[in-house]
């Protein structure tokens, strides 16, 4: 299941966030996805990682997040909060995030131009549908969707995300089973 969300942090954490990110870039402060298995990194160039640590920065987008009447959303079940750099020739060949019940992914660009690459696709009921990204916008997939990015085109700027994944969870309480 795909469930998007147009607005998905409130307009002052959006900024506050957006401008973290931005700066954590600029430091050079990340790691490539060397661990990810070759299934997951296909030929694509470096995606670097920053995982967010700071418990400011989490309870802010956590309290945006449990604000959505949404399963996992409105639960405590965060596995992982990331911010993702794409740079050119970077990508996601076709997976699941079976590892975990959910995927989020929130999209930190003012601007993103389809020409730029870098558009999410999904599978659903065999066709395959696409999302440009765009300004504070929310793709969160459930339940083991199978889902890509298209390559990042050379020559275009960064394609900045927060990539937060969830673990299993109760739907009776909010407690990690």
């Amino acid at each position: 299941m795909i469930t998007i969300f147009n607005t998905i942090l409130k307009e002052p954490d959006f900024f506050f966030v957006k401008g973290v990110c931005d700066k954590v870039y600029e430091s050079g402060d990340y790691i490539e996805n060397g661990t990810w298995g070759e299934n997951i990194k296909g030929n694509s160039n470096p995606v670097y990682i920053h995982p967010i640590t700071c418990n400011n920065i989490q309870g802010m987008i956590k309290r945006n997040l449990e604000s959505y009447d949404v399963e996992p959303l409105n639960k405590n079940v965060i596995k992982g909060m990331m911010f993702y750099y794409w740079e050119e020739g970077s990508y996601i060949p076709w997976h699941t995030d079976s590892n975990h019940s959910a995927g989020l992914t929130i999209y930190l660009n003012d601007t993103w131009d389809y020409q730029n690459g870098g558009l999410f696709l999904y599978n659903h009921n065999d066709t395959i549908k696409t999302l440009i990204p765009s300004r504070n916008t929310g793709v969160l997939q459930v339940g083991g969707m199978d889902h890509s990015t298209t390559i990042v085109r050379k020559g275009s700027k960064v394609r900045k995300t927060i990539q937060i994944f969830f673990d299993t969870y109760n739907t009776g309480d909010k407690s990690v089973i």
